[in-house]
């Protein structure tokens, strides 16, 4: 699955972005304000699918207080949440506009087509809409409270090709619930965890025997500027990770970042990515068939897509390469 289009609004430092005929891979021109409110727009439309997803989105945009656990309404789907810190989420808002609306276009993979294609015999419109392209538009929109203290989540269009069905509670079809859950992974945000969660993660991937090839993966992606990356157990028998036999650390930041970054695209089970300040390398993260990821949308300063706003303007923007 990768994201094809995205349309925002209502954003304080991206009030209106339209992009269309997204690339699997996304070069945006940052880092600005505008850049970090294009990730925050998308990550907040994908954490509209999930509980955990919503914690972190709120965490990452400071509007929860340190060791804070929001209230969040909803399951599975989260519809609203609620914290203690009235004035953080002021800061992040125009006066006057608590609305924002986030429009995403997929193209979808075999397993989230089939679990649309399943329901033809029970949906006659589904033939239809996915032999009318298969693409899915998804919007989901948040209102923030007056109090400031609360933010609401609705779904408020699900469209497949050009067939629209319905998202209203009580009225949507049973099988939108799944479809909405499968899409609750694949979607990630590169984070700066620390070397101690790193390590835990490698161990764990490293003896999964499901998951071992995605290990075996990251290790390669590192071997050509690092070397040999393997966990081991370190001071209190917890897991640390070395190079070549030397601790990870002794090969300095650099190293670490690498690493990290590695495995937000091996170890994250996600198609798209969004990186905020990344390196060109981890582009090839979705070339050839054994790629882990679908899409990575990266912010540097050579970006081929600024969504700067234009003073009083709007934005429409075609990603260049690809035409309709």
């Amino acid at each position: 699955m990768y994201i094809t289009a995205i349309e925002i609004k209502g954003m304080r430092d991206l009030p209106h972005l339209s992009l269309h005929d997204l690339d699997r891979v996304v070069r945006v021109a940052g880092p600005t304000p505008a850049a970090t409110a294009l990730g925050d727009g998308l990550e907040l439309f994908f954490a509209a699918f999930s509980a955990q997803a919503l914690e972190r989105f709120l965490r990452r945009v400071e509007l929860l207080q340190p060791e804070e656990a929001p209230e969040i309404i909803g399951d599975p789907h989260p519809v609203q949440a609620s914290w203690q810190d009235r004035k953080a989420a002021e800061m992040q808002v125009t006066q006057g506009q608590r609305s924002r609306i986030v429009t995403v276009e997929l193209r979808l993979d075999p397993p989230l087509f089939r679990t649309l294609s399943d329901q033809a015999a029970r949906e006659p419109r589904m033939v239809a809409a996915l032999a009318s392209g298969g693409t899915v538009r998804i919007t989901v929109g948040a209102l923030l409270a007056t109090s400031m203290d609360a933010l609401s989540l609705t779904l408020t269009g699900f469209q497949v090709g050009d067939k629209r069905f319905a998202t209203a509670e009580g009225e949507r079809p049973a099988w939108l619930k799944n479809f909405l859950l499968a899409l609750t992974h694949r979607f990630h945000r590169a984070d700066e965890r620390p070397a101690e969660a790193l390590a835990q993660q490698v161990t764990e991937l490293a003896l999964s025997r499901d998951r071992h090839a995605d290990f075996l993966g990251w290790q390669h992606t590192l071997a050509d500027s690092i070397g040999l990356v393997r966990p081991a157990l370190g001071p209190g028998g917890q897991p640390t990770l070395v190079a070549d036999d030397l601790p990870l650390r002794r090969h300095g930041p650099v190293a670490l970042r690498r690493a990290r970054l590695a495995a937000d695209a091996w170890l994250d089970p996600c198609d798209v990515l969004w990186v905020d300040d990344g390196p060109a390398w981890i582009d090839d993260a979705v070339a050839g068939d054994d790629s882990p990821l679908e899409q990575v949308f990266r912010v540097c300063a050579d970006g081929t897509i600024d969504p700067t706003p234009a003073e009083d303007s709007p934005l429409t923007l075609r990603h260049p390469g690809r035409h309709r």
